[in-house]
């Protein structure tokens, strides 16, 4: 009887999330700002993405969104919610470098398809930048892997051609955490609209080479922002919890998917032996975005998501630059002779 009362509630639900679907796309017709010609939901965006980012946001499960008393006020909130969703995705894949031209039916039509960037669709909900890492990078080399906070698809670039094939060929289809096959094709030849530079060094590895590029990438529109006369307010955030082993580079990685950062590092002090020059992680950090507003959306869509298997804390600091480690610990040792010295 209770299974038979789920199914019921599943049909009834999908029915909903079909027709508000239906509403978002016309909702975005009627905006100037639409992106009509962009094939978003089905690329980015699937029905059941937006139940689940709004299940997330609401703090409620999605099978608990469905109310035989508010059918018309959730197909309108769904339409609102997929509209939303879509605004973001489309301002945050524009922030990563990509062309988003070429995405339209029309261009799509003309675009020769790249040979080592691979559109990743049918993601299962809260995939993580370092899962999908793990996923293809055993398969070769990675560049760029653009992730969308609210998608469940993504764009994976490989350095190397024969390696972005290989992983095409052994992870179409492929069940991908237990969950749904991926749905792999790839993506327009010119979807990035900022180029990397290969490294052919011997040393060269994973992680050199994305970290190179997403630095390279995020250097270049840190400078735009600074270099505009009306830039908008940077701020800091405080992050608190951190796992003693995460370095500065992994908590500039971890947040640098919400837009560009000018700085990010983990408050540091000395070990105890006075003749030891190593420092120690003090477990928080702070994160300097280039714009304010790019800062209160991580504190809303990263708050206690875990880096290193530590669920972060966030909120909002006072102070407009990171100090750096080197010289907080001088600050203090300061205070302290001066305290000493003053009794």
């Amino acid at each position: 009887e209770e299974s038979k009362d789920e199914s019921q509630k599943q049909v009834e639900l999908q029915k909903i999330i079909e027709s508000s679907s239906f509403k978002a796309k016309k909702v975005l017709k009627q905006k100037e700002t639409a992106v009509s010609s962009y094939n978003w939901n089905t690329l980015f965006l699937g029905q059941n993405a937006v139940a689940d980012a709004l299940a997330e946001r609401l703090g409620t499960e999605k099978s608990e969104l469905l109310d035989a008393k508010l059918k018309t006020s959730l197909g309108v909130r769904m339409a609102l919610g997929e509209t939303q969703l879509v605004k973001e995705t489309r301002e945050f894949l524009q922030r990563n470098g990509v062309d988003l031209d070429c995405f339209s039916d029309e261009k799509r039509r003309k675009l020769a398809r790249s040979s080592t960037v691979i559109l990743t669709k049918n993601l299962p909900a809260n995939t993580s930048i370092d899962e999908l890492r793990e996923l293809f990078g055993s398969h070769g080399d990675l560049g760029r892997v653009v992730l969308p906070p609210s998608g469940i698809s993504a764009l994976v670039e490989f350095m190397n051609e024969q390696e972005a094939k290989k992983a095409f060929k052994a992870l179409a289809y492929k069940r991908f955490k237990k969950s749904t096959p991926l749905f792999l094709e790839w993506a327009p030849m010119e979807v990035f609209s900022l180029r990397i530079k290969t490294q052919h060094t011997a040393s060269t590895t994973v992680e050199d080479v994305a970290t190179t590029s997403e630095m390279k990438t995020e250097e270049n529109m840190t400078e735009n922002y600074l270099g505009e006369q009306n830039e908008e307010e940077s701020a800091t955030l405080f992050v608190k919890n951190l796992n003693f082993h995460t370095t500065d580079d992994q908590l500039r990685q971890h947040f640098s998917k919400i837009g560009p950062i000018k700085s990010a590092s983990i408050a540091k002090k000395k070990t105890p032996s006075s003749n030891s020059s190593t420092f120690l992680s003090m477990g928080y950090g702070f994160v300097e975005f280039c714009r304010k507003s790019d800062a209160m959306q991580a504190l809303k869509v990263m708050q206690r998501k875990p880096l290193d298997d530590f669920a972060l804390e966030l909120k909002l600091s006072d102070k407009h630059s990171t100090p750096t480690i080197e010289s907080e610990f001088n600050s203090k040792k300061r205070q302290r002779e001066e305290k000493i010295g003053g009794k």
